[in-house]
């Protein structure tokens, strides 16, 4: 104001971690953080979630918590902030990326924790949004090649990948039996979601 008085809104913001019980219709708060989570998941075994959390010190890391609650575990510690957890088929591993100053790539460190291991090699372009098939062999990303994103399949225990689809395709997602993938071909609201039968 003109006479030196100053208006400033206060505000906080908080992120919670609910569970919902889809046959109760009950939901359960498991964590509040004072900024953002994203991304969770739950393990093969039903017993834990895993989720991104960003830190009051502006980084990303993955955290679990199980699923009766109690005190949430952080899980990486790396420099580049590490999102979207996802777990391995049996439980063993979670993967994620990085993403931030450099190309992001695709990471899985034990569940119990430990050093992570990368999944795709440093690239010029990012390797996003990794879902674990369920027999435990593959993985299908969203690779961005010439600016383009597609759907991608790559091998556990091998560099060699295959394009899922020829057209832009992103946060692609294995069925439980393993015989579809579903995507979306953007990360907007209108772009819908399809399925491609895995061969």
């Amino acid at each position: 104001a003109r006479d030196g008085k100053i208006a400033f809104l206060s505000s906080r913001s908080r992120a919670s971690l609910v569970l919902l019980d889809l046959a109760a219709k009950h939901t359960r708060v498991l964590f509040t953080h004072p900024a953002t989570l994203w991304a969770p998941a739950f393990s093969k075994d039903g017993r834990e979630i895993a989720f991104s959390r960003l830190e009051m010190d502006g980084s990303w890391h993955i955290w679990t918590i199980p699923i009766e609650g109690g005190q949430p575990r952080q899980i990486t510690f790396g420099k580049l902030p590490e999102i979207y957890p996802r777990y391995s088929h049996d439980s063993g591993f979670i993967f994620f990326f990085t993403w931030g100053s450099e190309p992001n790539q695709i990471w899985r460190v034990p569940r119990a924790g430990g050093p992570p291991s990368t999944l795709t090699p440093p690239r010029d372009q990012d390797d996003a949004y990794a879902d674990p098939s369920p027999d435990g062999r593959h993985f299908v990303f969203a690779r961005t090649e010439a600016g383009v994103v597609r759907a991608t399949i790559g091998q556990i225990d091998s560099p060699e990948v295959k394009p899922l689809s020829g057209s832009p395709s992103t946060v692609p997602r294995w069925s439980p039996d393993g015989k579809w993938i579903a995507f979306s071909p953007d990360r907007s609201y209108t772009g819908g979601i399809f399925l491609v039968r895995e061969e």
